[in-house]
């Protein structure tokens, strides 16, 4: 049984020049699949179903609009020992899975992309089952274009400047990903306290911190954010805590003081409402 997750859709998805070319059915199936897909932006290639999951009530073909899909390099269908698998490309550079999400159980689509380039730099025209030579799998030279796909938030390039992907250190964040909001938000409030501080403009290893602060230790965003707002305003903390890290690993010792703090704030302070209040009664 398929269980649809709620997923994250930003503006430029109405941008995307290689989506424009697609039917607007073809682009409707593209935001449904990742509803569709686990934590690894994978599911099952059975468009009878993805049809009654996300089309319930209109007339299309389904395994043709996939395969449109796939061709146009945004995702990949692949065969794994007679079992049919879809993978969302850059589904987790885009998508933020719930930290309680169950793990994928579906194997990842059997490509190795650093050779698949590889060999179309070289300008060999063997297909992918060379890069990847496992015997259970059948993939098809058509699934070249998924590797290569358009990223979904960026400008198109010139086909002069399309270049190999690069290696980049640690997991990318989107801008408005919780982990980046928050660690753009310690950054901000440590510059207001002291304006040349060494703040890192890469915040990818805060992030990291704090995505583990999210994932690993159960907190809240909204209880982080808090504790970044009260620990930046208080005397002796604003000068320890500056980084994620720190953060992270002062977290517990600061929101039991922010508490105590807390408590002593909602003692009663005795009010004079009139003069009459400090006359002793005999």
């Amino acid at each position: 049984m398929w269980l649809p997750r709620a997923r994250d859709i930003k503006p430029s998805f109405f941008k995307n020049e290689d989506l424009a070319e697609l039917d607007p059915k073809a682009r409707l199936l593209f935001i449904g699949l990742w509803c569709l897909a686990d934590r690894e932006g994978r599911l099952c290639d059975r468009p009878k179903r993805i049809k009654a999951e996300l089309f319930p009530y209109e007339e299309c073909n389904i395994d043709g609009l996939l395969t449109n899909l796939h061709n146009t390099g945004f995702i990949i269908r692949y065969n794994i020992g007679g079992a049919k698998y879809i993978q969302v490309v850059n589904f987790l550079k885009y998508q933020n899975p719930y930290v309680n999400e169950k793990a994928s159980d579906i194997p990842p689509a059997p490509v190795d992309a650093s050779k698949v380039i590889a060999k179309i730099q070289q300008g060999s025209s063997k297909g992918i089952a060379d890069a990847d030579p496992r015997s259970a799998v059948s993939c098809s030279l058509s699934t070249v274009p998924c590797l290569l796909s358009t990223d979904l938030l960026s400008s198109p390039k010139p086909d002069d400047e399309i270049t190999a992907p690069k290696e980049t250190k640690g997991k990318v964040f989107d801008d408005d990903s919780p982990p980046m909001v928050l660690a753009e938000r310690l950054k901000t409030r440590i510059l207001e306290n002291l304006p040349n501080a060494r703040v890192p403009k890469d915040l990818r290893g805060w992030c990291g911190e704090i995505d583990k602060m999210i994932r690993l230790d159960k907190r809240d965003p909204a209880d982080i954010e808090q504790i970044i707002d009260w620990a930046q305003a208080d005397d002796f903390w604003k000068a320890n805590i500056m980084s994620g890290k720190k953060l992270r690993e002062k977290f517990d010792r600061l929101t039991l003081q922010k508490q105590r703090g807390d408590r002593n704030r909602r003692q009663p302070i005795p009010q004079c409402d009139s003069d009459d209040d400090w006359i002793i009664q005999k």
